[in-house]
């Protein structure tokens, strides 16, 4: 309602909104905004979207990025953060992502919002790190550039060396 609210009145434009709700209740649909005081009354209906409504559809469009939201979002649903199916099923689905065309840039944000979406404790993430580092090995995936190589590579040695001079 505010941000709506505001982004009219800033703009001057009729504005739509649209709830995306990633709860895992069918049931809880929440299409409406009410405020009452002193005998005035706000009320704001929007439309809702639910991710379980895409159950089942979520791998139609790879290319898509909804696809790999509305994917991450209903595994996150199934796993807990701790669990051991959680990290096989984030893989597999971070995996998937390799063979499509992406833009190496987009590859990396896309991944980076599974990332978000479905969180692992910190031991099973660093197994997550691991073993997809293993895996852009095994196809030859270059993240970084050589200069971008050699920038860390350098940055590394003088942290390194200024850590040494506080330390002595």
């Amino acid at each position: 309602f505010v941000y709506n609210s505001k982004i009219r009145h800033k703009y001057g434009q009729v504005v739509v909104s649209l709830a995306v709700l990633t709860d895992k209740s069918p049931a809880w649909r929440p299409g409406r905004y009410r405020e009452r005081e002193w005998g005035c009354r706000h009320a704001f209906r929007f439309p809702v979207v639910k991710m379980l409504d895409w159950r089942g559809g979520e791998s139609r469009s790879p290319t898509n990025l909804w696809s790999w939201v509305v994917a991450a979002t209903l595994l996150a649903h199934k796993t807990r953060p701790s669990s051991r199916a959680r990290l096989r099923d984030k893989l597999e689905l971070v995996k998937k992502l390799y063979p499509q065309d992406f833009e190496p840039a987009k590859l990396v944000n896309i991944a980076e919002l599974i990332n978000r979406i479905l969180v692992l404790q910190p031991d099973l993430n660093r197994v997550f790190m691991k073993a997809i580092r293993q895996f852009e090995e095994e196809i030859k995936m270059e993240r970084v550039n050589s200069f971008q190589q050699y920038g860390m590579e350098v940055g590394l040695e003088e942290g390194l060396r200024e850590g040494q001079k506080k330390l002595a």
